[in-house]
């Protein structure tokens, strides 16, 4: 699935989500439909997709406990800010959370765009802004106020964390680490509220048990989005469910669009263009930038097969967006799984990520075209850039030659060999 269609599903799931959230209140408190929400609809709905994407879990790590922990304290206080106060006046101030994301992983992330990609963005950013805002302004420090800048803030902060935890464990395993942090988050906020347990209404669950549901539908398409885009990209365009839920208010809540609410549809709209028109959809200038081998760079050769990744699973082997599984040849990396984790083998996988996740390759075919296991055996190739020679060079990866793949051995010998003698990676921190 390509990030425009998760960022559709994304938009009106989230902004469909909110207005039934939002009528859901008559009957039900903050905590009550954020307990609703992680224990009877995401515990069972995350940890499905979790079983259903088993392969693909990776090993738990601290920074990912601490950003999910985080994000489900602040999925606690929305719900508080568009209870207490109105959601006309809340929405447009936790809607400015992308400025935070987008200045985190400019400066921190070392995210890049060209001018026209943050044109988009600052269209996208302040389009949304021009939407939400009442027609007449006049914020008082009440507490809805506080609680909906400290989402924003949240937001913000946990989109950039998301971002980095994402990268570490995948979207899948991030997702069900959230299942239970979640089920912690309403365990903790209990003591500081005098909410009690609902009682069982069906009446009362209706419109939360459609509203939430679709909440995390979306929240599940935002998390595999952030896994494959850019952090400054996705955040700001995720965010585009505000005009679901301007048109939707205006419908089922009877609320008015005025003209400049209209001026910023056409912001938000021009936006979203500008940026899938313009983004590096592939971070090939990062990859030359961070990555300085002595690879022997070889010019795009027209009988490459090209093709997306989707997902990577380890140092050596990643995932298409068609589904096939792709093994690099000539070489072997440390192993990373649920039941063991060998030396430098998370190293190795978060290299590949950054190499290689969401971008575009080029695949060579050696005589064999897959193992025993169904993968594909190829040698990779990224903005000319050899993807298997660079993991031995730099000590990610050992060489592994099986014949009768051996094109490329006496090249894979000397950039195992530079490593080695340099003490690179796993050389270093994996030789007794």
């Amino acid at each position: 699935m390509s990030s425009l269609f998760l960022l559709t599903i994304m938009t009106f799931t989230w902004g469909i989500g909110g207005i039934l959230v939002k009528k859901g209140y008559k009957n039900l408190t903050p905590w009550q439909t954020y307990a609703f929400d992680a224990i009877v609809i995401a515990l069972p709905m995350w940890l499905l997709y979790g079983f259903w994407q088993s392969g693909k879990i990776l090993p738990i790590t601290p920074f990912a406990v601490f950003s999910a922990l985080l994000i489900s304290f602040v999925y606690a206080l929305y719900y508080y800010a568009i209870y207490h106060g109105p959601i006309g006046l809340a929405t447009p101030i936790i809607a400015s959370y992308p400025i935070f994301t987008v200045i985190l992983s400019f400066f921190l992330l070392q995210e890049r765009l060209n001018l026209i990609s943050y044109i988009g963005i600052s269209a996208t950013i302040i389009g949304i802004i021009i939407i939400s805002l009442p027609e007449k302004l006049k914020l008082k420090l009440e507490k809805w106020v506080f609680l909906a800048i400290a989402v924003a803030l949240g937001y913000g902060v946990t989109a950039y964390t998301g971002k980095i935890a994402v990268g570490e464990v995948g979207n899948v395993t991030y997702i069900v680490i959230l299942a239970f942090t979640q089920v912690i988050a309403v365990i903790v906020s209990k003591f500081f509220t005098k909410e009690r347990i609902p009682k069982l209404n069906i009446k009362h669950f209706t419109y939360p048990f459609i509203g939430i549901t679709l909440f995390n539908i979306g929240n599940i398409t935002y998390y595999i989005a952030l896994e494959r885009g850019f952090a400054s990209v996705i955040v700001p365009l995720s965010n585009t469910y505000v005009v679901v839920t301007v048109i939707l208010s205006m419908v089922i809540l009877r609320e008015k669009i005025r003209l400049s609410q209209i001026f910023g549809i056409i912001l938000v709209i021009a936006g979203v263009i500008l940026i899938n028109l313009k983004a590096n959809s592939n971070t090939s200038k990062t990859a030359k930038t961070e990555f300085t081998t002595n690879t022997h760079v070889r010019e795009s050769d027209e009988s490459r097969e090209k093709a997306k990744v989707a997902f990577v699973f380890d140092g050596d082997t990643v995932e298409l967006t068609d589904g096939r599984k792709i093994r690099y040849i000539g070489i072997n990396t440390p192993e990373i799984g649920k039941n063991k984790e060998e030396c430098f083998g998370k190293e190795a996988a978060n290299i590949n990520k950054q190499l290689v996740s969401g971008q575009t390759i080029e695949m060579e075919k050696d005589l064999s075209d897959a193992d025993k296991y169904g993968r594909l055996l190829r040698f990779v190739f990224i903005d000319n850039m050899f993807v298997n020679e660079f993991l031995l060079q730099q000590g990610y990866a050992r060489l592994d030659i099986i014949p009768p793949d051996v094109k490329y051995s006496n090249q894979f010998s000397e950039a195992e060999k530079e490593a080695r003698e340099g003490k690179r990676g796993l050389w270093k921190a994996c030789i007794e």
